[in-house]
């Protein structure tokens, strides 16, 4: 047995929960004969204050009682809040309230009962606890877990069991993820001297099982269990030992066994579940807590319609360093479900959608990204205004100027923000380039080369005409973009010339372009040509030049060369990553409602252009 005289508790203050019988109340009065101040939180007032005289009986100080039922979001919440107003400091945290039920009961707020008590509510009362915790620092964080959690599974999509609920499914799965957010906890907790354990209670003899549930098997199980378990006193050995020992005032994120570190189990050690447990568990425990915001206040949340391989580059990363924005659900119809789990785990995204119309449902969600095949941009950036939801396209915004006019009528008057993620422009070296032209340093404008051609596998979906694929449509609408965006001026296409791949593919295009002004500009896409590489553009005026490398991810690398009659410099101009810089002025123009760079109107004219080059060269305009 723990030998408490060796680790008082005076002047401390201490939390438990589910405090009135098994091992709660055996810890609790423990802790009370070690000095501790206690604070019971227990759903039974009646059995509280029993509790309460027998802490007394016992020489202890006067607990205070919290009423909670441990099973409703929102009265942890409240129960948290009473706490706190207490103005007291909190140095342990016994997360010890708990049950196992043989059917399946739902709350009130529509969660399963055993996934509510023994996780979600330590989650939530943990969380709303911590600053004050830290504050009061060092303190302590015990949760209870069980051997059965490996034989839990953390099913994203029926954390509440309403398909094939098992009791002991329920209960394993509780305990897996009590493991997991206390290893995350300890992770975020690094430096505060707050620590956050778990603990396996091992086979003792307590009325979890029997308290709740009723019938003749129950019965049955208790006779058994009497028999079997351990006495009700051993239960409490570990929690305390982990409550006061200074042997573990340092240990955090451990799995303990009868005072001993345990090595988990594998499936208790992925990181990517537990990031995206605990974004999950945010959300279903801010919605329910009676909060008047709930979820983040000032926080963007972003559903992805398509588990694409341009997500992680154009929204995921910078979304996880620009402050306002998370990547809240993602929906993935065209792949399997393993691979939408897959990806929603590795990228930290709580919640998965297996229909795109499904997440455009979710409230939640103010923002959608939409990484598809061009052939599909129209149609979802439509649904998405439909469902009043902001949008991010990748480019181009549609498949021809017609679809792109119909989104700009669409999105008009409606106050969402509706972009076209044409990256590039929000880079500084878009505006340094449209300054030296119209500073007149190199004269007047004469003419533009630009050239962008890469070289992709037949089979990439960009050579798929139902797509929406085309190398002017998919490659060309950046050195377009580009051209548009110095010069200030709409172009008119002259000619245009294809190589095709197939009857309707341009795998390459030369397109001629003239100005209101009699300039001129010559364009070279390619996606399958004889530049294997290519990303160039010279702008040539009457009494000079501007050399570009690298026009569409600066960042990166990039060379701006200007040379006139009198002298010749190069330039460097520093930003940021076009992604980054996209997103915090998507962000900032929905937070802000100030208009957008890369707007419909701007993409309707985007769209025009790229459509007047495939009718110049003999071919219909993608999507008709």
């Amino acid at each position: 047995m723990f030998q408490a005289k060796s680790n008082r508790l005076d002047g401390k203050v201490c939390m438990v929960t589910g405090p009135t019988s098994g091992i709660g109340r055996e810890v609790a009065l423990e802790l009370a004969s070690l000095g501790a101040k206690l604070i019971l939180v227990g759903r039974n007032p009646g059995k509280c204050e029993q509790l309460k005289r027998d802490i007394l009986a016992k020489g202890g100080g006067a607990p205070e009682i919290i009423i909670c039922d441990m099973g409703s979001i929102k009265q942890v919440a409240q129960a948290a809040r009473q706490f706190l107003d207490l103005g007291l400091p909190l140095h342990v945290l016994v997360n010890n309230a708990g049950l196992l039920n043989q059917r399946r009961i739902e709350t009130d707020e529509g969660l399963e009962q055993a996934m509510a008590v023994n996780y979600f509510s330590a989650f939530q009362l943990t969380l709303s606890l911590l600053d004050c915790m830290k504050k009061s620092a060092p303190a302590r964080i015990i949760n209870v877990a069980s051997s059965s959690y490996p034989l839990g599974k953390i099913n994203f999509e029926n954390l509440n069991f309403e398909r094939s609920y098992g009791p002991i499914k329920s209960y394993a799965a509780s305990k897996l993820a009590t493991i997991h957010f206390t290893r995350l906890l300890a992770k975020k907790l690094e430096g505060t001297r707050v620590t956050a354990n778990v603990y396996n209670p091992k086979m003792i003899y307590t009325n979890l099982a029997v308290s709740n549930n009723e019938g003749p098997l129950v019965k049955f199980a208790d006779f058994f269990w009497k028999r079997i378990a351990e006495p009700l006193e051993f239960g409490k050995v570990t929690p305390v030992f982990l409550a006061t020992s200074p042997r573990v005032a340092d240990v955090s994120g451990k799995f303990f066994e009868d005072c001993r570190q345990v090595p988990l189990k594998k499936k208790a050690l992925d990181d990517r579940v537990a990031k995206r447990l605990w974004h999950r568990s945010e959300v279903i425990v801010n919605a329910r807590s009676g909060s008047d915001t709930p979820l983040e206040e000032g926080v963007i949340n972003i559903g992805i319609l398509g588990a694409a391989r341009i997500a992680p580059f154009a929204l995921l990363k910078p979304a996880r360093s620009i402050l306002g924005v998370k990547a809240y659900a993602v929906a993935e119809e065209y792949q399997p479900t393993e691979a939408l789990q897959e990806f929603a785990i590795k990228h930290d995204i709580p919640y998965t959608y297996p229909r795109f119309d499904e997440l455009l449902q979710d409230a939640q969600i103010d923002a959608v990204y939409i990484p598809q095949p061009i052939s599909m941009h129209a149609k979802w950036v439509l649904q998405a205004i439909r469902a009043g939801k902001h949008v991010l396209c990748e480019k181009p915004l549609a498949a021809n100027a017609e679809e792109a006019q119909e989104i700009h009528d669409a999105a008009r008057g409606t106050g969402l923000v509706v972009s076209e993620a044409m990256h590039f422009c929000y880079h500084p070296m878009v505006d340094r380039v449209k300054e030296v032209i119209a500073s007149g340093e190199i004269g007047r404008l004469e003419h533009i080369d630009a050239s962008f051609s890469a070289f992709l596998p037949f089979n990439d979906f960009r050579f798929n005409y139902d797509l929406g694929g085309g190398c002017t449509i998919d490659m060309g609408c950046y050195p377009i973009g580009f051209i548009r965006a110095v010069t200030g001026m709409e172009p008119e296409v002259v000619s245009a010339k294809a190589g095709l791949h197939g009857d309707k593919i341009d795998r390459w295009m030369d397109a001629d372009l003239q100005f209101a002004d009699q300039s001129t500009a010559k364009i070279y896409m390619g996606m399958r040509s004889r530049k294997v590489l290519s990303v160039s553009m010279k702008i040539i005026g009457e009494r000079g030049t501007i050399d570009i490398v690298n026009f569409i991810k600066p960042e990166l690398y990039h060379r701006l060369v200007i040379k006139t009659d009198r002298m010749k410099r190069r330039e460097t101009i520093y930003g940021k990553s076009t992604y980054a810089a996209q997103l915090e002025a998507f962000v900032r123009a929905v937070k802000t409602k100030t208009p957008i760079l890369t707007s419909t109107e701007d993409a309707v004219k985007n769209m025009r252009v790229i459509d007047a080059v495939y009718l110049k060269a003999g071919l219909p305009v993608r999507g008709s």
